[in-house]
């Protein structure tokens, strides 16, 4: 494995297919990050629906830099970096991706 993990990219879209609930009710990016109220809190559930949370406050999904607080083996590395190339295609040719 690489020593040098740091991603050059500032935001994770993976964070939005596979969050992490833990058992203390809060949602986490991933389970890298989960238990980790400091760097990996995206909210809280115990409250409320997770469905309400999801869709209230886009800001949360943004708010972790992978290029900053990722410096490590990351397992939505490979996944990220696919997503980002699709977002990167030509919109007229998304249909054929």
């Amino acid at each position: 494995l690489d020593k040098d993990v740091t991603e050059t990219y500032s935001w994770c879209p993976y964070l939005q297919v596979l969050p992490v609930i833990g058992a203390d009710c809060n949602v986490y990016s991933c389970q890298d990050k989960a238990y980790n109220t400091a760097c990996g809190l995206l909210g809280s559930i115990a409250d409320r629906r997770f469905r309400d949370f999801w869709f209230d406050n886009k800001e949360k999904f943004f708010a972790i830099d992978p290029s900053k607080d990722c410096n490590h083996h990351c397992v939505a590395s490979t996944k990220n970096r696919l997503i980002f190339e699709y977002l990167n295609v030509d919109a007229e040719h998304l249909g054929f991706v």
